[in-house]
């Protein structure tokens, strides 16, 4: 059991949901109709967001020994097994998409080869934080929506994705600030670079021309933006007024950002309750009932 729940937070399932909202939220905001297909390309980007997570952790297995994390050092032949394995798996199903579409199937070879080659960033300043927000705004681009939509929805992505990232090295600092074998400081990231109070304070104006980007998307969200704007702008305050709190702040970021895009779908979820209460209709029907729908 322990072994289980060691592999659960390893594979980060939350990052997976929030790839899943994201993808399926680009093709609703492009008027696309969310089939098999769609499905197909969200469970591919799930995927591949699963497997970066332990390609990640089998490559600093040996750093993370300082963090007190061990199981990947422990399980390296296990680890590797699983990340090649999941790797080839995406990758065959990212070539079934290129069968319908290359452009499509371009963006999903592009992320594995961000995902693939994202522990390699950390030798230069910044760039680990920039592959991870470049790699989930890449995949707004998905629908081709040619629009202000798409140009809207990447630069916030961007920009929040940014912002998570600058907190979430701020956690990793005296870890990563350490000098390597070969005499260079393991990971050059923004608070390493700068310090913990300046690298929060961009990551709040940087969260805060997310926040001025998805205004454009509030018709799209109904009455839901009353709730994740105020959820982030709580955030932008933690990071930069009250640093010591800045973990209250990620949290309250991560919720705004999943309020936003459940509220993009919410009208597709409740045509889909609709459409199931209808066969469920149908069905008692069929065997002699009858059940009312309002």
């Amino acid at each position: 059991m322990e072994t289980y729940e060691k592999w659960l937070k390893a594979l980060r399932l939350k990052m997976a949901l929030f790839a899943i909202l994201l993808v399926l939220s680009s093709f609703v905001l492009a008027n696309k109709t969310i089939d098999a297909y769609v499905w197909l390309i969200a469970f591919i980007v799930a995927l591949g967001t699963i497997n970066t997570m332990p390609t990640n952790d089998y490559f600093d297995r040996e750093h993370d020994k300082l963090k007190g994390k061990t199981f990947a050092s422990e399980n390296e032949h296990v680890f590797l097994f699983v990340v090649v394995i999941l790797w080839l798996i995406v990758f065959m199903l990212s070539c079934i998409v290129l069968y319908y579409s290359r452009y499509q199937a371009s963006i999903l070879f592009v992320c594995i080869m961000l995902g693939v080659f994202y522990s390699f960033t950390r030798k230069f300043p910044m760039l680990s934080a920039t592959t991870v927000a470049f790699a989930s705004a890449l995949i707004t681009l998905l629908p081709l929506a040619k629009s202000e939509i798409s140009i809207t929805l990447f630069s916030s992505t961007f920009l929040f994705i940014f912002a998570r990232e600058i907190v979430k090295d701020v956690e990793d600092k005296d870890i990563d600030k350490k000098i390597d074998k070969n005499g260079n400081v393991y990971k050059k990231t923004l608070p390493v670079i700068l310090n913990t109070e300046t690298a929060l304070i961009i990551a709040g104006f940087v969260l805060t021309s997310g926040i001025i980007c998805s205004l454009f998307l509030i018709k799209f969200s109904g009455k839901f933006y009353v709730i994740w704007i105020p959820i982030l702008i709580l955030s932008v305050f933690c990071f930069i007024f009250y640093p010591n709190k800045y973990a209250i702040g990620e949290k309250y970021l991560d919720i705004g950002i999943l309020i936003m895009l459940f509220s993009f779908l919410y009208p597709s979820i409740v045509n889909i309750y609709h459409d199931c209460l209808a066969y469920i209709a149908y069905i008692f029907e069929l065997i002699g009932f009858y059940y009312p729908i309002k």
